[in-house]
């Protein structure tokens, strides 16, 4: 009797312990909660990288001029993703300038913008603070028409997303990389990742789109939106457009999608559409020779 009486005290303590465990878990909303942000970030990882861009101002003569003693007139930061072997980014990231305020005084002297050095590093998210070991490096860039996109070529093949080739899609996921405060981003500013689900409200023709406002505690950097896709089993992540600031209102930021004409154009970019034409003329060649 004794036994049994022991042995019941102690199963209700473990009911009891368990109870008083899962009084304790606390949900967030369902419409405030991303599910599968581990997977978002395991399915993205190396895929982003944070640019460093140095511009300078020469005269007519080629003359270059910097500001402080130091060796670029002025610096950007900004956010690439690695989607087809191209490092894509936006407008303002390639082009300092556009948003430099000191480059607009300096511009009446009759003094112009060039392209200075190319840094990048890999965002890491485990990290408090960027990973600061920015590596120079010399690119083959460029811009897209009429498009607040532009683009790094890759000299080298690296783990690479693919580009959203389907109808862009009004849900998905949203990835805003911002720093905590107001002061301006350096090699040592803290650079954080938000990912969220997204309703995205699109123009007519679906290139640009508007987020709802989000109250993010800082400087947006920038950030990038994608699409789930699901193959065998698993879930992969195409990017579907960038996140972008207007060329005429630099303080709004929007979204630029990659529409299907850009995706072909790719094929330019890597070269390959070069390789297929030289292909089709050597199988005409043997054709005519047989014939």
């Amino acid at each position: 009797m004794k036994k049994r009486l022991i042995a019941a005290i102690v199963l209700l303590g473990l009911v009891g312990s368990v109870r008083a465990q899962d009084t304790t878990l606390t949900l967030k909303p369902i419409r405030h909660f991303v599910s599968g942000t581990s997977i978002v970030k395991k399915s993205l990882a190396g895929a982003f990288y944070l640019i460093q861009q140095d511009y300078n101002l020469q005269n007519k003569k080629g003359q270059a001029f910097t500001r402080k003693n130091q060796a670029y007139f002025g610096r950007h930061y900004g956010i690439g993703v690695n989607a087809q072997n191209v490092l894509w980014t936006e407008k303002q990231v390639l082009y300092p300038w556009l948003v430099d305020k000191s480059y607009k005084v300096m511009a009446k002297d009759s003094l112009f913008p060039a392209k200075g050095l190319t840094k990048i590093t890999k965002y890491r998210y485990n990290s408090s603070n960027c990973n600061c070991k920015y590596t120079a490096v010399e690119f083959e860039s460029d811009s897209v028409a009429l498009r607040a996109l532009a683009y790094y070529k890759l000299s080298k093949k690296m783990p690479t997303l693919k580009l959203h080739q389907a109808e862009i899609p009004s849900t998905g996921i949203m990835v805003i990389f911002y720093s905590p405060g107001s002061e301006p981003i350096s090699p040592y500013s803290k650079i954080k990742m938000s990912v969220t689900k997204q309703y995205i409200h699109w123009n007519d023709a679906r290139s640009t789109g508007q987020l709802k406002t989000m109250n993010l505690p800082g400087t947006i950097v920038g950030g990038a939106f994608f699409s789930a896709n699901y193959e065998l089993g698993a879930v992969a992540y195409h990017l579907v457009a960038m996140y972008t600031r207007q060329p005429q209102n630099p303080e709004t930021w929007e979204l630029t999608a990659f529409q299907n004409e850009f995706t072909k154009k790719l094929t330019l970019i890597r070269g390959n559409g070069k390789k297929k034409k030289k292909k089709r003329r050597s199988r005409r060649n043997r054709r005519n020779r047989n014939n």
